[in-house]
């Protein structure tokens, strides 16, 4: 009862005062959504655990390029280095590459678009890929000019295109109209690396169904994803890929280096890769540009009703008669030089803190 009581005494001293209630609310509601939506666009890229099995083993491999005008940058590989790379890994208990295609895919129903994965032998291994029927690539798959016309769709589109079926397995079907044997089924929820890919294929059948200098390219096209082995920390693998990096660039250079040009690898944890520095800093920009709009609109209200208290009395800021009467000049008011100053205050909070986090 006593709860009760305090309760209905509460509601009745809030009706009295209805214009700070209802100001209490809104503020409070404003400063309880803001805070909700700046947590949700931190929670998925830098907060949740990646969604694969023993995601803190999995990493990132990168080539470092470090120029006199540019500085340090952070590159993605070729298929020709990538094949030195598997030589010096003695950190990993394996590594794979991968890049994203959208693929067309026929002979079910009609021509629809399928986000794929062009993938290493590896890779499903990489990642624990889930299997729900048939198995993954073989070591095979990996050599151009073999027989890996194959392909590992998602779950989604075996439930989908194939009705669930388990005669799918050996099945041939065309992805932009070359012909590929389905060899297994990944498990639900499973997107890959990018989350986004809902087919796997072998990346030497890259030429046929994608990019016809996939394997000769020196462009950097490929990522590399690694499992560091049990006990490895992230800090030996990037000390062991500092001196393998320089070593594979200098069996294979790119056609735009400069003598002045030093290379290098280096290793990121997944979860540290999956944020690079430009997405990072956005949403730290996003966060602080949400948080200053909501404050600048609150305090563009708190300053509107300010200035009314501040405006000081006719008779004390005029003189006898109205001679001289100035004071009307000098009242505060709300104008476009204001809100104009608002803005600026707010744009500067954004850079600033954005750019301290």
């Amino acid at each position: 009862m006593t709860i009760l009581h305090d309760v209905r005494f509460a509601i009745r001293s809030l009706r009295r005062t209805p214009l700070f209630t209802a100001a209490a609310v809104v503020s409070l509601t404003l400063g309880i959504a803001t805070c909700t939506i700046v947590f949700s666009l931190v929670n998925l890229p830098m907060l949740r655990p990646p969604p694969f099995e023993g995601p803190d083993r999995l990493a990132v491999l990168n080539i470092i390029q470090e120029t006199p005008a540019e500085g340090e940058q952070r590159l993605r590989w070729s298929w020709r280095p990538f094949q030195l790379l598997q030589g010096g890994v003695g950190s990993f208990q394996s590594i794979a590459s991968t890049s994203n295609n959208v693929l067309t895919i026929t002979g079910v129903d009609d021509p629809q678009p399928l986000p794929g994965e062009l993938v290493s032998s590896e890779y499903l291994n990489v990642m624990r890929a889930p299997l729900v029927l048939g198995r993954g690539f073989d070591a095979g798959v990996d050599a151009p000019g073999a027989a890996s016309a194959v392909v590992i769709p998602g779950h989604e589109v075996w439930q989908r295109r194939f009705g669930g079926s388990r005669d799918v397995l050996g099945r041939v079907i065309h992805l932009n109209r070359v012909a590929v044997t389905v060899l297994g089924v990944a498990g639900s929820g499973f997107g890959g690396v990018s989350g986004l890919a809902h087919a796997w294929i072998p990346a030497t059948l890259a030429p046929g169904v994608s990019y016809a200098d996939y394997l000769t390219t020196n462009q950097n096209v490929i990522m590399v994803v690694g499992r560091l082995k049990p006990g490895v920390s992230a800090e030996a693998a990037r000390a062991e890929q500092a001196v393998v990096g320089e070593r594979i660039h200098a069996v294979e250079p790119g056609e735009a280096d400069t003598p002045a040009d030093r290379f290098s690898a280096t290793v990121s944890t997944l979860n540290e890769a999956r944020v690079d520095v430009v997405t990072r800093r956005a949403l730290l920009l996003v966060e602080s540009g949400f948080i200053a709009a909501v404050s600048g609109l609150l305090g563009l209200v708190t300053a509107a009703w300010g200035i009314g208290i501040l405006r000081s009395p006719p008779t004390l800021s005029r003189g006898r008669n109205f001679y001289g009467a100035v004071g009307e000049l000098a009242t505060p008011a709300m104008d476009w030089r204001l809100l104009a100053f608002m803005a600026a205050v707010c744009a500067c909070t954004v850079l600033l803190f954005g750019r301290v986090q």
